[in-house]
C-alpha cells in the first residue's frame, strides 16, 4: 500500500533537511529525545506524530535553541497533516443521519462525557483535556443551536473497532438545560458598560486578596494584567485571586498555558468548583480559544464569569512557533483582554492575565499593545521578592482605573494614605500593615484614626 500523499510529501521535505534542522523540527513537534539519534530515527518520529500514530511529548529545551536554520512552516505542516490524519480515522460515523445517536452496530457501554465543542475539517467534536475527543453528529448542532466553545455534557458510546466515541445524548449546555438557552443572545450583541459592580475577594485569598481589594479592586468586566519579573510569584498570586473568588458566586475559568505538570497540580489544589484548563504546547492555542468562547457563552447567560490566564505571552509565542506573524499573534493574545466587559442588563466577563514585565521582542510588543485595553494593573516587585516579602506587590504602580466607582469613601482615603506611606517608607512597610491587621476593616480603622 502506498504512503499517504501528505506523509510522503513531508518525508521528502524532511529528508532534504540537514540533521540540525531535523533536530529543531523534532524538538518543536514533540519527538522524544530530539537531540540524540540518527536523522532517520528523528524523521520517523516526526512522521509518526504527523500520522497520528504517536502523541507529541512536551517540547525539549535540551540542546541547541531554535535560533538557527529551522523551518517553522514545516512544523505547522506536520500538525496540519496530523489533524487531517486523525480526522480521517475519526469520521467513521454517519454524519448525514437525522437521528441524535451514533451509527448503529455493536457498541461499548454508555458513559458520561463533557467537553468544549470544536469544529475541525467540517466535523464537530467535544474537546476534552483528558480521555480523548468525542465525535458530535451534526444533528445535535442543528437541533440545539450549539456554538463553538459550548460546554456540552451528555453520554457517549464507542463502536467496536472504532477509535473515537460518539455523543449519544445531550443533557446540559454550559451547565444549563437545553431549553433554557434557546433564546440566548450573541455575545457581540451585548451592550458593554463600565465596571460598576465590585468583585470582592474573600479572605481565602490571603494578604494578596486584601491588597487587591483595597489598592487595585476588581470590577465586573475588568481587563487586568499582572506584570511580573521572573520568579516573583505571578502564578501564586493568580491562585490567591482564584481562592478569593471561589466563594463569591462567579464562574471561574483558569487557563494554564504551557505550565509544568506539578504547577498544574499545585494550582488546582483547594480550588474545587473552579475549572482549570491546562493548555499544552501542542494544541494549546486551540484549547485557549475554545475556553474564551466558553467564557463568552456563560456571559450570554447573564453569569458573572472570571477568566484567569497564566501565560498570555506563552500563548502568543506558541502561535508564532506555528508560523503566525508576530503582529497577528499579538492581536490574537490581545483579543482575550479585549473580550472582557460588563454587560448592561446582567452578566460580565472579567479577564486577568499574567505577563512578563521583562523579556524579548514578543514580551515588549505584547505589553505595549495591551496598554490601550487594560484598566487594571498589578505590578510585582523583584526587590520585594528577593527580600522574601510576599505578596511582592508594587503598591505605587498597581492601580485600577475609575476605582472610585468600586471603593467606598473610607477605602479611597485609606488607599491614598497607604500610597503616601509607601512613598516615604517603601512597599514593605505597607505590606506589613496588612499582615498586622486581621482584615481590611480593621486596617481602615487603624489608618483613619
Amino acid at each position: 500500500m502506498s504512503e499517504n500523499p501528505l506523509l510522503e510529501n513531508l518525508r521528502n521535505k524532511l529528508n532534504g533537511k540537514n540533521i540540525f534542522e531535523v533536530r529543531q523540527i523534532a524538538r518543536q513537534v514533540g519527538v522524544h529525545q530530539p537531540t540524540t539519534g540518527k536523522k532517520e530515527r528523528l524523521v520517523s518520529g516526526i512522521l509518526e506524530i504527523a500520522a497520528g500514530k504517536a502523541d507529541p511529548a512536551a517540547p525539549s529545551t535540551v540542546g541547541r535553541t531554535p535560533s538557527e536554520s529551522y523551518d517553522n512552516k514545516l512544523v505547522s505542516e506536520v500538525f496540519s497533516c496530523r489533524a487531517q490524519c486523525l480526522a480521517a480515522k475519526q469520521i467513521q460515523y454517519d454524519t448525514t443521519s437525522a437521528e441524535l445517536s451514533v451509527a448503529s452496530g455493536e457498541e461499548t457501554d454508555e458513559y458520561s462525557v463533557s467537553g468544549l465543542l470544536k469544529k475541525e475539517d467540517g466535523n464537530y467534536f467535544l474537546h476534552r483535556t483528558n480521555g480523548g475527543d468525542i465525535y458530535v453528529n451534526e444533528s445535535f448542532i442543528k437541533r440545539f443551536n450549539l456554538r463553538i466553545g459550548d460546554n456540552v455534557s451528555g453520554t457517549a458510546k464507542r463502536k467496536q473497532g472504532i477509535e473515537i466515541a460518539g455523543l449519544l445524548s445531550l443533557s446540559a449546555i454550559n451547565g444549563a438545560q437545553p431549553e433554557e438557552i434557546e433564546n440566548r443572545p450573541n455575545f457581540d450583541d451585548l451592550t458593554p458598560i463600565y465596571p460598576d459592580r465590585r468583585i470582592t475577594l474573600s479572605d481565602d485569598g490571603g494578604t494578596a486578596a486584601r491588597i487587591i481589594n483595597l489598592i487595585c479592586p476588581i470590577g465586573a468586566g475588568q481587563r487586568g494584567i499582572i506584570l511580573s519579573p521572573h520568579g516573583t510569584g505571578k502564578t501564586t498570586l493568580l491562585k490567591n485571586i482564584a481562592l478569593g473568588l471561589k466563594t463569591g458566586g462567579a464562574k471561574i475559568i483558569t487557563l494554564l498555558i504551557n505550565s509544568r505538570p506539578e504547577e498544574i497540580s499545585d494550582f488546582t489544589s483547594g480550588l474545587e468548583g473552579a475549572e482549570v484548563i491546562p493548555c499544552t504546547p501542542h494544541g494549546g492555542a486551540q484549547t485557549a480559544k475554545l475556553a474564551l468562547e466558553y467564557a463568552k457563552h456563560l456571559t450570554e447567560l447573564s453569569q458573572e464569569t472570571v477568566l484567569l490566564i497564566d501565560g498570555l505571552c506563552e500563548y502568543a509565542r506558541s502561535l508564532i512557533l506555528n508560523g503566525m506573524p508576530l503582529s497577528q499573534a499579538v492581536e490574537e493574545a490581545k483579543s482575550f483582554l479585549s473580550s472582557a466587559r460588563n454587560v448592561q442588563g446582567g452578566g460580565s466577563l472579567t479577564v486577568i492575565a499574567t505577563l512578563p514585565s521583562v523579556g524579548g521582542e514578543i514580551e515588549a510588543t505584547l505589553s505595549e499593545s495591551l496598554q490601550s485595553v487594560v484598566n487594571m494593573r498589578i505590578n510585582l516587585s523583584a526587590e520585594l521578592s528577593s527580600a522574601r516579602i510576599y505578596p511582592p506587590v508594587d503598591i505605587l504602580s498597581s492601580r485600577t482605573l475609575r476605582d472610585e466607582k468600586l471603593l467606598t469613601d473610607g477605602e479611597i482615603t485609606c488607599a491614598d494614605e497607604l500610597r503616601s506611606i509607601c512613598e516615604k517608607q517603601g512597599a514593605a512597610a505597607v505590606i506589613k500593615l496588612f499582615k498586622e491587621t486581621e482584615d481590611n476593616a480593621q486596617l481602615i480603622t487603624r489608618i483613619l484614626n
